[in-house]
């Protein structure tokens, strides 16, 4: 029996994340990064905020809101004016938003590398996240997603994440104003990233790496380096305020 999807609503924050099928590479060289990007921006920012995300080479995870139901029905009734789409269900809409994506990008990637066949995962995975603790769990560990599967050892080394778009001036569609509001302050940004990062690598040590990193990474320069962290020892706001030492995250393991 195929399992029942969370349904995407207006205000809800989720965590959207999926993977290529039976494993495969969604992203293979720079520019499929850049297309699936651009096609974020096309189908998803006009209805979402963003908050975090992160392409790895078979899958992805993004962190975002749903905009209000008014700014929803005047976007799309605006839309069916100029007979861009035609009258349907705003929760129908939503979720369709996300399907034009995947398939723009699917039909894009199958032409240029002369495949057939699905290329996601059948249905995207989605998770309603309830409260602030889990968004900042959510924004460090998709940030930190490539420390975690062993193709870097610093969350400043891997450039297909938000991570450094939120740190600098650039004009992004990452909502990193949003995204920051969820710390203290962006020191307190920077460390828990830090930390994490760290926590990943040490793990790393005593276990071998079954995750080898991809060819053709176009690694960021480090334009950010972590401020001194003295202080960050024993991070509150983690644990029932026990300090940071990643066991909040044990849960945040989705297989990818």
């Amino acid at each position: 029996m195929a399992e029942k999807k969370l349904p995407l609503q207006a205000d809800g924050i989720y965590h959207i994340y999926n993977r290529g099928i039976n494993g495969c590479a969604l992203f293979r060289e720079e520019s499929n990064y850049e297309h699936f990007l651009r096609l974020v921006a096309k189908h998803i920012v006009p209805i979402a905020r963003i908050y975090a995300w992160v392409l790895m080479g078979n899958h992805f995870h993004m962190l975002l809101r749903i905009k209000s139901a008014a700014y929803l029905q005047a976007f799309y009734s605006e839309q069916v004016k100029e007979g861009v789409c035609r009258p349907m269900a705003l929760e129908q809409r939503i979720n369709r938003q996300f399907s034009n994506l995947f398939n723009a990008y699917s039909k894009a990637f199958n032409k240029k590398y002369q495949r057939t066949g699905s290329l996601f995962e059948h249905g995207f995975r989605r998770k309603l996240v309830e409260n602030d603790a889990y968004v900042r769990q959510l924004i460090l560990y998709i940030h930190n997603n490539a420390v975690h599967h062993g193709f870097c050892n610093h969350v400043v080394e891997y450039p297909w994440t938000s991570y450094m778009l939120m740190l600098s001036e650039k004009d992004h569609w990452t909502d990193a104003k949003t995204a920051l509001s969820y710390f203290n302050n962006r020191e307190e940004f920077i460390g828990f990233h830090h930390q994490l990062s760290l926590h990943y690598t040490s793990k790393r040590r005593k276990t071998p790496n079954l995750h080898p990193p991809p060819t053709n990474l176009h690694p960021t320069p480090n334009l950010h380096p972590p401020p001194n962290l003295q202080g960050f020892q024993n991070l509150e706001g983690f644990n029932g305020g026990e300090g940071f030492n990643g066991e909040g995250f044990k849960d945040l393991m989705f297989d990818e």
